[in-house]
């Protein structure tokens, strides 16, 4: 453990800059769309802030930790899926005291179940359907779109706001030159087949549009 993280709680002003200590807490990393963008923000928030990631489960993609920027510390608690062993429950919260940070970022259902304190805590919401059991724990809740911030809101929550996911343009190239006629034009979809939350329904009602009136 890091001893020197208990430091005090409060914005240090450096430069004229303020930093936060930031913690991000998930189960587990492999490789998904939530963990895909918290890896750009965090990598944008290590510019400015102290971040830390901890990670409760022993499912981690090593290459997509690999993109995470090393001035974010990366704790790995390496604990079994469902195990009711106390201590690494204890060791989690343990770090998090250590480290004292002004705010604690959960992505995934229950993981604020594991931690104790009253911490601040915010909570990111990448669906709508999902069980608000924990949100009245979060100072703020953060939806992906205006679907499911609006979906948070039907639930009974008004501390919401819509934060798209943080995506990095900059490392798409742009086609700005097409061959009509001369070179195909490929469309990809990605993602689970989950009808409901993905709507690939939606995307081959579109491409029929696309291709039998365009």
């Amino acid at each position: 453990m890091d001893l020197e993280d208990g430091k005090s709680n409060n914005l240090v002003k450096k430069s004229g800059i303020y930093n936060m200590k930031i913690a991000h807490v998930v189960w587990g990393m492999k490789m998904g769309g939530v963990e895909t963008m918290l890896v750009n923000i965090i990598n944008e928030q290590v510019k400015l802030d102290k971040v830390r990631l901890f990670i409760i489960n022993d499912f981690v993609n090593e290459e997509l930790l690999n993109k995470i920027d090393p001035r974010c510390v990366v704790k790995k608690l390496n604990r079994c899926p469902q195990s009711r062993n106390l201590f690494d429950v204890v060791k989690l919260n343990l770090w998090i005291c250590f480290f004292k940070p002004d705010i604690i970022h959960v992505h995934s259902f229950q993981v604020s179940k594991l931690i104790f304190g009253r911490w601040k805590m915010v909570r990111t919401i990448h669906n709508t359907r999902n069980r608000p059991d924990e949100y009245p724990r979060m100072k703020f809740l953060y939806a992906i779109s205006d679907a499911v911030a609006q979906y948070t809101v039907n639930q009974g929550f008004t501390n919401v706001k819509t934060i798209c996911n943080g995506i990095q343009t900059d490392a798409f190239k742009k086609k700005n030159t097409f061959k009509h006629g001369k070179e195909t034009y490929r469309i990809v979809q990605i993602s689970r087949l989950n009808i409901k939350q993905k709507g690939q329904h939606i995307l081959i009602k579109a491409l029929d549009i696309l291709v039998n009136r365009y």
